[in-house]
C-alpha cells in the first residue's frame, strides 16, 4: 500500500517539467583481475541511498525488476511498496533546468544544478548524474522530497534561474576560462594582423618590431582591450552550452591606432615606434 503522502508527492510533481526513471543501480561485486575464480564476475543490487551521483546510464524509463513493462510513476512506487524492494531500487524524478553538457544545455541550468547540490548537500536522496561529453543533471529519490524542495522546483516553472548572482561569477568563470584556453590568442593574432594594416605603409623591420611588441603584451592589458573594443563594437559575450565565446575577430577590427598606445604603455620603445609609424602613416602624432 503506497502511502497517501508519497502519492501526492508524486501526483505533486507529475504536473512539473521533468520526468520519471526508475533507479535500481548494481555494482560489480568483488572485482579484481587476480581474484576472479574467489568472487567471480557477478552485479549486485545496492541500495540507492548508499550514492550520492549516478550515471545516466543508470536510469531506466522501464525497470528489470518488471519484467520491462512501462508502467506509471504510481505503478512503479505501488510495485516497489507491494514486492518490498525500496532497499535496491527507486523512483526518481529528474526535473527540467538543471541538465547540461558540452552538446545541450546551458549555464543556467549548470548554475541551477551546482546551486540546488550545494543547498542541499545533506539532504538524502538528492542524486547528482553525470554522462558523456560533460552531461550532467539532478535526480531526486521521491521518497525524500520535501515540502521546500517542491516549492524551489515549482519556482523554476515561472523563472528558470536559481540564483542570478551566481550565474553572474559562472560566466564570468568561464569566460576566464576561455581566455586562458583559447581567446587570449586568437584576440592577439587577430589584433596583431588588424595593427599591421593601420600600418602597412610602414617598412618591415618596423612591422616586425611592432609584432614583437605585441607578443610581449601583458595577458591583462590585453584583456582590458578585448572589452573596450567589445564596448565600441556592441559586442558580447556569448553561451555555448556550457562555456563563453566571443568573436576575437570582429572585436579586433574595431582597433584605432590610440587603443595601441595604451596596451604598450608599459614599453618605452614600443611608444617611440608607434610614434614614427603615425608619422610614415601620415596620421596624427600621439599627445
Amino acid at each position: 500500500m503506497l502511502h497517501p503522502n508519497l502519492r501526492a508527492t508524486i501526483q505533486e510533481l507529475s504536473s512539473l517539467s521533468g520526468s520519471f526513471y526508475c533507479l535500481a543501480p548494481e555494482r560489480l561485486l568483488g572485482f579484481s583481475p587476480d581474484k576472479l575464480e574467489t568472487y567471480g564476475n557477478r552485479w549486485v543490487p545496492v541500495n540507492p541511498l548508499s550514492g550520492r551521483s549516478y550515471s545516466y546510464s543508470e536510469l531506466n524509463d522501464t525497470c528489470r525488476l518488471f519484467g520491462y513493462f512501462r508502467l506509471s510513476p504510481l505503478e512503479i512506487a505501488e510495485r516497489l511498496s507491494a514486492e518490498k524492494l525500496w532497499q535496491s531500487a527507486t523512483l526518481v524524478f529528474c526535473p527540467d533546468y538543471f541538465s547540461s553538457g558540452d552538446y545541450g544545455g546551458s549555464l543556467v541550468e549548470l548554475s541551477n544544478l551546482q546551486t540546488f547540490l550545494e543547498d542541499y548537500k545533506e539532504a538524502p536522496g538528492v542524486y547528482e548524474l553525470y554522462g558523456s561529453y560533460g552531461s550532467a543533471g539532478l535526480a531526486l529519490d521521491v521518497r525524500h522530497i520535501t515540502e521546500e524542495i517542491l516549492e524551489d522546483l515549482g519556482a523554476l516553472q515561472s523563472y528558470p534561474v536559481r540564483s542570478e548572482d551566481h550565474l553572474c561569477h559562472l560566466e564570468l568563470e568561464k569566460e576566464e576560462e576561455a581566455w586562458q584556453s583559447w581567446a587570449e590568442r586568437d584576440f592577439r593574432s587577430a589584433l596583431t594582423e588588424e595593427a599591421l594594416g593601420l600600418f602597412s605603409s610602414a617598412s618591415d623591420a618596423q612591422l616586425e618590431s611592432l609584432e614583437e611588441a605585441l607578443e610581449e603584451a601583458g595577458s591583462g592589458a590585453l584583456s582590458e582591450l578585448l572589452r573596450s573594443l567589445q564596448e565600441r563594437g556592441n559586442l558580447y559575450w556569448e553561451t555555448e552550452a556550457t562555456s563563453r565565446w566571443c568573436d576575437t575577430d570582429r572585436a579586433a577590427a574595431e582597433l584605432l591606432p590610440e587603443d595601441l598606445e595604451e596596451l604598450l604603455s608599459a614599453q618605452p620603445e614600443a611608444l617611440q615606434l608607434l610614434s614614427a609609424l603615425r608619422s610614415v602613416s601620415q596620421l596624427e602624432p600621439l599627445p
